[in-house]
């Protein structure tokens, strides 16, 4: 393919690279960074399946990413040349800000609760969205999705009209490999690296392919909504800055959300809420100044697209059915949010591509040197109110809908549990995962909505890579199956309410301490690497796996 393509790909490679092997040396004792990274490495080497033994998992491609763009990135201004402007916005070459772009013809409205768009994207943090109601006494459906908005052509000027799926690595497959199997353009230098395991008609066209499966079961089962776990739009969010007012909405927002939402996921999906919450490449992935704020405006647009605010709370009511559920939509991007000069290519907080960017005109961070803490204090803020919302909540169950995955400030959610949490879902990770964390708190990777290629090949009729959950709600139980790309069901589960709710109102206890792993189930496999990790090595608790593989310990400050 033509420079014109493969560029604007490279840029975001690592965009969701995750930590290298010794990358928890170097983390300031930040340990809940040193058990995300033990548990995602965990992760590529085991798959927990419901109260069975573990099977393997391919390692997850991000591991590789971060060096590979760090090396292109050195690089890049002698490489763009004359093509910057076509791929990056005439502004973008030098300071890396986003493309302008002039405002649409559409329309916002006040909601029906009478809330106006907010004044900045942060206005309405917190807020308590109208409540949804569906009688009738029949199977109610919930769809999960996650990194499912692919990029339109013409963003880059390559030519081509609309979708096309983000190639990313797989492994012992190089974004140029993939690229390749793509070969849209006819005019790649060699056949497609069999390591790839590229499958024409899926990795291609993932977005689309997961959406027909959806629209099949839903034309079965129905569907009453959607928890959108975020990386909404690749390669960065809407295609354009951070900082118009909120009443308008801009003509890349419009033509994104018209050919990678409304047309995609339509037919029996049509007028279906979705849910959403923002993930890092919805901000900028390597930087905090892209559009995520039209994100938020476009809840004033659609009938759809529910995202008022980072974090707000939704109440569901089946009357008929007699139960009800309290759904927590939280912001968790400060895991991508390190400081001024570490990880380049998945550092929100970056100062080589944030040297201009300010969104304090919309309520985000008024600089790069700022970033960092900003996204700290939304953190802060937002798990206060969680805390608070969820020990409130009388609701028959309560679920929570991040993207960033199972394992990310992991004692948090281990005393969110004690409380009563009874689901969390997250996606980040390319593939679809049932996943147990402490207190067999039920954790789903929902990843896999095909807007990048998957972690590993959607090959067999069993493949776990692309597809989506449907969460069969009742007053019982939360029956939860694997849907694939395929419309196989190849996993089920089911989640009965947590037992252990404390009364209202009553002090939420500290997580439980995971007990020691004997020494010498220490000194083997992915236990061993845990233990000798130098940044773990004066914390209680294991970060890995236990050794029945069905509970998920913790890094924990003695």
């Amino acid at each position: 393919m033509g420079l014109g393509y493969l560029l604007p790909l490279a840029l975001l490679v690592a965009s969701q690279a995750s930590f290298n092997d010794d990358e928890c040396d170097s983390l300031d004792g930040r340990d809940e960074d040193c058990a995300l990274h033990v548990l995602q490495k965990a992760t590529r080497l085991r798959k927990i399946e419901p109260f069975e033994g573990p099977v393997r998992l391919g390692r997850e491609a991000d591991v590789d990413a971060a060096p590979a763009v760090t090396d292109w990135l050195g690089s890049q201004e002698q490489m763009l040349g004359s093509d910057a402007e076509p791929l990056l916005g005439a502004s973008a070459e030098i300071s890396y800000s986003p493309p302008s772009s002039p405002t649409s013809d559409l329309k916002v409205l006040k909601k029906g609760n009478g809330l106006a768009p907010p004044s900045k994207a942060t206005q309405y943090n917190g807020v308590a969205w109208p409540e949804m109601v569906f009688p009738g006494t029949g199977e109610m459906h919930v769809f999960t999705i996650g990194d499912w908005g692919g990029l339109l052509w013409e963003q880059y000027g390559d030519g081509g009209t609309g979708l096309h799926v983000f190639p990313f690595i797989r492994p012992s497959c190089s974004i140029n490999d993939m690229k390749q199997c793509f070969n849209e353009t006819g005019d790649a230098s060699g056949p497609c690296n069999e390591a790839c395991g590229y499958v024409p008609g899926v990795d291609n066209q993932a977005q689309v392919v997961v959406a027909e499966q959806m629209k099949q079961r839903a034309a079965k089962t129905g569907v009453q909504y959607f928890l959108n776990v975020g990386d909404n739009f690749y390669p960065q969010g809407m295609n354009t800055g951070c900082g118009s007012p909120m009443d308008q909405i801009k003509e890349a927002t419009k033509v994104q959300f018209t050919k990678a939402f409304n047309w995609v996921y339509s037919g029996p999906l049509n007028g279906k809420v979705w849910l959403s919450v923002l993930g890092n490449h919805d901000y900028g992935a390597r930087q905090f100044n892209y559009a995520w704020d039209q994100q938020v405006a476009f809840t004033w647009a659609s009938d759809r697209w529910v995202m008022p605010a980072l974090y707000f709370s939704q109440h569901v009511r089946y009357p008929d059915l007699g139960f009800d559920v309290d759904i927590f939509m939280l912001d968790s991007n400060v895991m991508d949010a390190h400081g001024l000069d570490d990880r380049p290519g998945s550092n929100l907080c970056h100062r080589r591509f944030n040297a201009q960017a300010d969104c304090s005109a919309t309520g985000g961070p008024p600089s790069v040197e700022e970033c960092a803490a900003w996204f700290g204090d939304l953190w802060g803020r937002q798990a206060t109110w969680m805390e608070e919302k969820l020990n409130a909540s009388t609701a028959s169950w309560q679920i929570a809908v991040t993207h960033f995955p199972c394992g990310h400030k992991l004692p948090w959610y281990s005393k969110l549990r004690s409380n009563g949490l009874d689901l969390l879902v997250t996606g980040h990770i390319h593939e679809q995962q049932l996943q147990f964390l402490p207190g067999q708190l039920t954790c789903l990777v929902t990843g896999g909505g095909g807007g990048i290629t998957s972690e590993r090949s959607p090959q067999g009729d069993d493949s776990r890579e692309y597809g989506f959950f449907d969460l069969t709600l009742s007053k019982s139980t939360i029956k939860v199956e694997l849907v694939n790309h395929l419309g196989n069901v190849v996993l089920t589960h089911s989640i009965p309410p947590f037992a252990g709710k404390p009364l209202q109102g009553a002090v939420v206890p500290d997580a439980p301490k995971s007990e020691p792993q004997p020494a010498a189930e220490q000194r083997s496999g992915v236990a061993a690497a845990c233990s000798s990790n130098p940044q773990c090595a004066g914390l209680n608790g294991d970060c890995c796996p236990t050794p029945g593989g069905t509970m998920l310990g913790c890094c924990e400050q003695p």
